[in-house]
């Protein structure tokens, strides 16, 4: 089934014109023939984005494109041990292979509560790591160190002891690995017996940056095979994470994203992020007193204005009573204060780092600096009663005050 046309070209991305609304995020869309694929990265109700799987030269404008019937799938079973592939699950030693069973990638974020932050301790028989740095099952540790220095020694003596004394397997991710360095990881491996102990993923250098980056997702799904299915310890190797990262980074310069990871991104026309597979998007109550109808429509401007910038708001009248209780409670998202006439307001909550208004004025600053710095009653109100006038003539909304960090 046609599920749009590709509507514009970039390096690593492309647009969709959809003319389904059964499409989710992480689906893989090809070309009639097979030869170009995209993974859905953010949707609208007219529009996707994709990024690209391989290399969009020679793709032309308007091309219809088909949706797989299944995402990034990766070899989960035995036989991934002693075999190497490519990011996406392709076999790449040139030797044949059969698959037993296949799991998609893209996988749900574990609870933290299923972290084991109690494990013991991984020993490698190798002394001077499990005296002055040992490694903790279920954790991470860093091995840095330039060309020519030993490091492939080490990792071959850590695959060859762990195996020896637990029967751990191992997995080697190149993420931006050089063909060169992988060759000889391979032939090293094999020379010492252990390739048969190792599955390898590579991202190669001259891959796109979607390759190199969803190198990772590949191998750690043979992980969680050897890990949920086989109930075994799994030694992951990852070369190295600063190209992984680099290569996110590509991704997320052209798709115009802040690069963070499980975090809130702009896709026009909203703010969002995808959580479980599901899009999720800002949205925001508004608490306002009804008995203050100037209030009331200052927080109906301030929605107009957020909403442009794709933050949903949802306005709450409340009475006076009820307002009062959700402040003391700070049982609301955003709440529209004003400015309090106490001798002692938090001025830096009602205009510091977490005004949504961005609001700066140098006046309010050094007044804010002043107050700091005095416990006289007639300056403090003559600089509050000042305070009240910029808020009547500037801005009118300067003390919306953020209840949270979204």
């Amino acid at each position: 089934m046609i599920v749009g046309k590709v509507l514009s070209i970039l390096d690593v991305s492309i647009k969709v014109i959809l003319s389904t609304d059964e499409l989710e995020i992480g689906d893989i869309l090809t070309t009639k023939d097979g030869k170009y694929n995209f993974e859905v990265v953010s949707l609208t109700s007219v529009e996707a984005t994709c990024i690209t799987l391989e290399s969009n030269w020679g793709l032309k404008k308007g091309e219809k494109l088909y949706k797989k019937a299944k995402g990034i799938e990766m070899e989960y079973s035995d036989r991934a041990i002693g075999r190497v592939f490519d990011s996406y699950g392709n076999i790449v030693d040139g030797k044949p292979f059969t698959s037993e069973k296949k799991k998609i990638t893209r996988n749900k974020t574990i609870s933290l509560q299923d972290l084991d932050i109690e494990a013991k301790p991984l020993w490698t028989g190798i002394k001077i790591i499990d005296f002055f740095a040992p490694i903790q099952r279920g954790f991470k540790i860093g091995l840095i160190g330039g060309a020519g220095v030993g490091k492939t020694v080490l990792i071959r003596e850590l695959i060859h002891n762990i195996y020896n004394s637990t029967s751990a397997n191992a997995i080697f991710i190149g993420a931006g690995e050089r063909s060169r360095e992988g060759k000889e990881l391979i032939e090293e491996m094999d020379k010492n017996g252990l390739l048969d102990k190792i599955a390898l993923v590579f991202g190669q250098m001259g891959s796109n940056p979607v390759s190199r980056s969803k190198s990772i997702e590949s191998g750690l799904t043979i992980a969680e095979y050897l890990r949920d299915e086989k109930k075994k310890d799994a030694l992951v190797f990852i070369d190295n994470v600063y190209r992984f990262i680099q290569a996110r980074s590509e991704i997320s310069m052209e798709l115009k994203e802040i690069l963070v990871e499980n975090g809130w991104s702009y896709k026009n026309p909203n703010w969002q992020k995808v959580e479980n597979g599901k899009v999720q998007k800002i949205a925001l109550n508004l608490l306002v007193k009804a008995s203050d109808s100037a209030k009331v429509a200052v927080a109906d401007n301030i929605r107009t204005q957020l909403e442009n910038q794709g933050i949903r708001i949802n306005i709450v009248q409340a009475s006076d009573q009820q307002y009062n209780a959700s402040i003391a409670a700070r049982n609301y998202d955003i709440a529209l204060c004003g400015i309090n006439l106490s001798l002692s307001p938090d001025l830096e909550t009602f205009f510091g780092g977490n005004n949504l208004s961005n609001y700066s004025n140098e006046e309010v600053n050094n007044i804010i600096n002043e107050v700091k710095n005095t416990t006289d009653e007639n300056i403090l109100q003559e600089k509050y009663k000042r305070l009240i006038e910029i808020y009547k003539e500037d801005i009118p909304y300067i003390s919306l005050y953020s209840n949270k960090y979204v």
